[in-house]
């Protein structure tokens, strides 16, 4: 372990860079050979007979215990205010603090995938950014995309949240706002759970169609006045919905 005390340099943890953050603290952490007793290939040392503990078992221990204590040391002076109260019962485990940030951080959901893919079909070159530039956005968000993936990801998984980010992504976000909103809330979207959302939503709005046609009507006969919320239409069905439960 480096006697050097100096904390961390970079930014801290905040709501929005837990994909910069997380690379210079794990680095930070090796740097200070502290990263074995976070992410846990370091265990607890345990002396041969427990009862009875050499001088030797001892010291190894508390050598241990004090890079463990650095290591959640270190953590908790990274992170922004607010980011500290998700990991306050877990000050003893640098482990567990860890995978607490990047559980809260870093949701592996159907949902975030397909942000995250979203960004990364919609990266274009900016007209002052030169070519090795974009190749580096465009690794960056690749590893954004990988790493929202579990472990158990398959490629027919992919195939099956590509179909479902395509159904999502066709929907006109004017009429179909508020819809495609309350499927990204789910924590799973596949083809199967998003064709039955389909139907139940187009059969939800039949009886209201009409209804709509008649407002959208009067609205164009009403000179237009500005409004702070473009999608008129959508915020008439989702009024709708809340009003009548349909």
């Amino acid at each position: 372990m480096s006697e050097s005390s100096s904390l961390p340099s970079f930014a801290k943890l905040s709501e929005s860079n837990y994909d910069s953050w997380h690379w210079d603290m794990m680095m930070f952490l090796k740097t200070h050979k502290l990263w074995s007793h976070v992410d846990g290939s370091d265990p607890q040392p345990a002396p041969a007979d427990k009862a009875k503990p050499t001088a030797d078992e001892l010291k190894e221990l508390r050598a241990w215990k004090q890079c463990v204590e650095a290591a959640a040391g270190y953590i908790w002076y990274a992170l922004d205010a607010n980011q500290k109260t998700h990991v306050k019962l877990f000050i003893e485990d640098p482990g567990k603090m860890w995978t607490t940030l990047k559980d809260l951080h870093q949701q592996q959901t159907s949902a975030s995938r397909f942000n995250a893919y979203e960004d990364f079909f919609n990266i274009v070159k900016r007209d002052d950014e030169s070519l090795s530039a974009l190749i580096t956005r465009v690794e960056e968000s690749l590893m954004c995309v990988k790493q929202l993936r579990p472990d158990s990801f398959t490629l027919a998984n992919m195939d099956n949240e590509l179909g479902a980010m395509a159904l999502i992504h066709a929907l006109p976000s004017e009429s179909y706002g508020c819809f495609r909103s309350s499927l990204l809330l789910q924590p799973t979207i596949t083809m199967q759970t998003l064709k039955s959302a389909f139907v139940a939503e187009e059969n939800n709005r039949k009886p209201w169609a009409t209804e709509l046609l008649s407002m959208a009507g009067a609205a164009k006969a009403t000179p237009p006045v500005s409004s702070p919320c473009p999608a008129v239409s959508d915020h008439l069905w989702c009024v709708r919905k809340n009003i009548h439960g349909r």
